[in-house]
């Protein structure tokens, strides 16, 4: 009887435990936590500011070149020369545009001609491929990226070290007498705070 009593008692008592165990409610499971980091723009390249910065553009030399009596002179540059931007993580787009000034020598002025510049873009402008502009005195832009407007593989479009090819063509029309000529091209960088980032961080 006595040994009868006993395991019942035991069997009871674990049934109370697992009872207690079971009711018990768990509360906050769960708990967010926040991670850091403040990006500053760099400053280890060009004039150290962290600002947009025209970091190179070029110069065109057509060399010498047969004057055409009754049709129109073209000529190439020599070689390929690079037009570089750097944007050293600033959250803005950007465009370069060239204004060249009238070809001018001992002779005067070399009348009607024409400088063309064709641009090859890569993966940090807002389209990559060859673009062409007349470059006049009212000024042609030239290359250009719109922070937000996609992203590639090297991250967002304009932020980094853009660096394009430019190859430059120039048209002189039949009137014009030989000598030396040049031109004044000026270069300018501009940003763009127009452009944003997309509401979901992305570009597309």
């Amino acid at each position: 009887m006595k040994k009868t009593v006993l395991m019942f008692a035991t069997a009871a008592l674990a049934a109370l435990s697992l009872s207690a165990v079971a009711g018990n409610k768990v509360s906050a499971a769960t708990k967010d936590t926040t991670a850091k980091i403040t990006l500053t723009a760099d400053k280890t390249s060009g004039d150290k500011s962290g600002d947009l910065q025209l970091v190179s553009a070029p110069g065109f030399d057509f060399g010498s070149v047969e004057l055409k009596a009754d049709t129109d002179t073209t000529a190439d540059a020599d070689g390929d020369t690079t037009l570089s931007v750097l944007n050293p993580g600033l959250a803005e787009g950007w465009g370069v545009t060239a204004k060249a000034t009238e070809f001018t020598g001992a002779s005067g002025k070399l009348s009607g001609a024409v400088l063309s510049l064709t641009t090859t873009r890569d993966a940090k402008t807002e389209a990559e491929g060859a673009t062409s502009a007349d470059i006049s005195k009212d000024g042609s832009t030239v290359l250009n990226a719109t922070f937000g407007a996609r992203k590639n593989s090297d991250g967002y479009v304009g932020v980094g070290t853009s660096n394009s090819t430019a190859k430059a063509h120039i048209s002189v029309p039949a009137g014009n007498v030989t000598g030396d000529y040049s031109s004044t091209i000026t270069w300018t960088l501009t940003a763009d705070p127009a452009t944003e980032t997309p509401a979901d961080g992305t570009n597309k």
